[in-house]
């Protein structure tokens, strides 16, 4: 038994030298490196990086787009947009040391909606009822909304918000006034004309299950008193 046991272990010794024999001879020599490997400032793309050097424009941030104020600008000039500051940032104008007057506002818009939704109109046969009513209300809805709707208007107290809505059957359309009013320290332009603009969107959601061919157009601010300066359109 110890003969055999023997010869075994002597057999299986001799089998692998014979297979580290043959796997050495199928080993991959690599050629051994002359020099250190380099390190990665020594490597050409590397160095060809390295040798770019930034400029101002690359480290410093710049806004390429945004409405800044000229060196010519003075408190005085009214052409100054006072809904940025010096350095073109979005603000809210600062009112406190305006004085405290009547203002009012009026605005118009007209909605082109066709003869036959103009007809509709007329007899009161719309689906969703009586659109020229619907459209008055949002319209004083529209108004006392501006604020939300408008990031940089001033949440004012308004006295009045009158909207009219009315048919014109020789042009087909709808034309919407609006007159705002409040007593305070900034106009009420804005009010007027968001009161317009949402009325004519009302008409157009109230009629576009008939017809998708509706034209919202004329937006416009049609006078202004009470500020500093006033307007009339009909003057300008």
């Amino acid at each position: 038994d110890n003969f055999m046991h023997d010869n075994g272990t002597a057999q299986i010794q001799q089998n692998s030298r014979k297979t580290f024999e043959t796997r050495k001879h199928q080993r991959i020599h690599y050629q051994r490196l002359s020099s250190p490997i380099p390190t990665p400032d020594k490597l050409p793309i590397y160095a060809s990086l390295m040798s770019i050097q930034p400029t101002t424009k690359c480290l410093t941030q710049a806004r390429y787009f945004g409405t800044t104020c000229s060196n010519r600008c003075t408190d005085n000039n009214s052409a100054n947009l006072t809904h940025v500051d010096k350095t073109g940032k979005a603000q809210m104008v600062d009112v406190t040391t305006k004085q405290i007057s009547e203002r009012v506002a009026e605005a118009r818009a007209t909605v082109l909606v066709g003869p036959t939704i103009a007809q509709l109109i007329h007899t009161n046969n719309m689906l969703k009822g009586d659109v020229l009513s619907v459209a008055q209300l949002a319209g004083i809805m529209g108004a006392k909304k501006t604020s939300e709707l408008i990031p940089l208007c001033h949440n004012i107290s308004l006295s009045s918000v009158k909207v009219e809505a009315k048919l014109n059957l020789e042009s087909n359309s709808v034309e919407l006034f609006g007159r705002v009013k409040c007593t305070g320290q900034t106009g009420v332009e804005m009010e007027a004309l968001t009161a317009v603009t949402l009325a004519a969107l009302t008409v157009y959601d109230m009629c576009k299950a008939i017809s998708h061919d509706i034209t919202i157009t004329d937006i416009k601010l049609w006078g202004k008193t009470g500020g500093k300066r006033n307007y009339e359109r009909s003057k300008n």
